[in-house]
């Protein structure tokens, strides 16, 4: 059986929810279809709030396998929807859609922008990632595909956070840096004196310290919160990538 088609609705029992630092839960999901997700692809949940308004947010998961998915999930407490997920019991079950994402990754340094309108690859040597909080995840979904097919793909993430302790999956990040050769990974905190690293904010002087030299064979991606989209999408025009795509 294939996966479900892009914008189906599907229903998935929450199987696991741990939590993994001071405020984001790992959550993992069985699925009651096939629904193997492609790197960076991303899946919808759909809830209703109190008053029965919808509230839908997309999410990428870090594993994907037929008919299970795992997720972090950081919760916000005046959010619509991340606290309720966090009262969330065991074999609770929720309404999602596959989604389409705004960039696939087919693997050998193929990639497809914008794949709901586009079905045409570009090939590019070297991949630029900036990510913020969870937004590491449709970034990670890259890297662990790259590192596990072993792909050519130069992949160079810096990722932001405020504090050490914010750090997701930096284990498994750790982990494939020290087995794929063709990953950098660069830690950049804005909110932790003494950290013996990099400190502060994403700059263009930053990404000069960090990033290789630009050129065409480069695709600049990036994901984290509003503000710091905004931010990075301008520092990457600054930085003459050519090629940019927010995940």
């Amino acid at each position: 059986m294939s996966s479900i088609d892009y914008d189906k609705t599907f229903d998935a029992t929450l199987v696991k929810k741990d939590q993994i630092t001071h405020d984001t839960y790992l959550f993992g999901f069985q699925s009651e279809v096939d629904i193997q997700l492609e790197p960076a692809e991303h899946f919808q949940i759909l809830m209703k709030d109190s008053d029965g308004i919808d509230i839908n947010r997309n999410y990428t998961p870090i594993l994907s396998q037929k008919r299970y998915f795992e997720v972090p999930i950081k919760i916000y407490p005046s959010g619509s929807l991340t606290p309720i997920l966090e009262k969330l019991s065991i074999n609770s079950k929720l309404q999602m859609q596959r989604k389409i994402g705004k960039l696939a990754y087919l693997g050998a340094n193929k990639f497809i922008i914008a794949p709901k309108i586009n079905k045409q690859f570009q090939v590019f040597k070297t991949m630029l990632m900036i990510c913020g909080g969870t937004g590491i995840t449709p970034a990670f979904s890259i890297i662990k595909h790259v590192c596990q097919n072993k792909d050519p793909l130069q992949m160079h993430l810096l990722y932001a956070n405020k504090t050490s302790k914010d750090i997701l999956l930096k284990d498994q990040l750790s982990k494939f840096q020290n087995e794929c050769s063709n990953l950098k990974v660069t830690y950049i905190l804005d909110k932790e004196p003494g950290y013996n690293g990099l400190q502060g904010y994403v700059t263009l002087d930053v990404l000069k310290q960090v990033f290789p030299s630009p050129n065409n064979d480069m695709i600049g991606t990036f994901c984290g919160p509003t503000a710091m989209n905004k931010i990075v999408a301008e520092l990457y025009k600054n930085y003459n990538i050519q090629t940019v795509v927010k995940f």
